[in-house]
């Protein structure tokens, strides 16, 4: 599920050692729900203005909190897209915290970023093994050549090759094929 900057047009402060984020922008400029979700709290008088979003992502309860809110335009039940305007900038930096389903804070920075959901470590690596590109045949497990890759790493397989303990003068016919190739690549 992506997740949407709440204030697109703000500049972002946070310290590092804080799990909340500070957002400044201009006057009246919009506040957008991050993720999909139910406002679950609004309030004018609590801290500045107060919205509170319950998120479901991956299977698991997030709480999207806004302080300083200076418009609140939805009502508490009101469904939420992704992206839609839930309120406005006042004078104030909007003060933006996630907190958990037991009410622990979680790092807003880091659930702005997609960080953290239900989603399994193993699936995410799976996801990123069929990104990359496939190095070998499945049919015959021997490596697939890639020219462009093999012309860009030569000169260091030739250097490697020559400062590596294993090389020996026998080898010195490889390594001239090597610059050879080196050698035609760069007329082309």
């Amino acid at each position: 599920m992506k997740i949407f900057n709440p204030i697109p047009n703000g500049t972002i402060s946070n310290s590092p050692f804080s799990k909340t984020i500070e957002f400044s922008s201009y006057n009246s400029d919009s506040i957008i729900s991050p993720a999909e979700g139910v406002i679950v709290s609004s309030d004018k008088f609590k801290c500045g203005g107060n919205i509170k979003i319950e998120h479901f992502i991956d299977g698991e309860t997030y709480y999207s909190n806004f302080c300083n809110v200076n418009r609140i335009i939805p009502f508490k039940g009101t469904q939420v897209k992704p992206g839609e305007m839930i309120g406005t900038v006042g004078d104030s930096s909007i003060e933006y915290t996630v907190t958990d389903k037991s009410g622990s804070q979680l790092n807003a920075g880091k659930f702005l970023s997609g960080g953290f959901g239900g989603t399994k470590t193993k699936e995410i690596e799976q996801a990123k093994e069929m990104e990359k590109p496939k190095e070998v045949d499945t049919y015959s497990g021997k490596k697939i050549p890639n020219p462009f890759m093999d012309a860009l790493l030569s000169p260091f397989s030739i250097i490697n090759k020559a400062f590596s303990e294993k090389s020996t003068l026998s080898k010195r016919n490889s390594i001239k094929e090597d610059i050879n190739k080196i050698k035609k690549l760069i007329k082309y």
